[in-house]
């Protein structure tokens, strides 16, 4: 579906704790990566898949 609107770039941006939005929505911000791992390793096994060139910014070592 994603090349039915030409897209071919993905940019994820974290945040940090410090990071304007986190007082606010900090409960839907924050995630576990080390419970999330099966997902996380999806979403990276897809991207690869389907040749997405992504940016990933503001996102810790452990999340790769």
């Amino acid at each position: 579906m994603y090349k039915n609107f030409g897209v071919k770039n993905f940019e994820f941006i974290n945040y940090f704790p410090f990071d304007r939005p986190f007082d606010e929505f900090r409960n839907l911000l924050e995630y576990d990566i080390i419970s999330e791992r099966k997902s996380i390793d999806l979403l990276l096994g897809m991207l690869k898949k389907l040749k997405i060139k992504c940016n990933f910014s503001k996102f810790s070592k452990d999340f790769f």
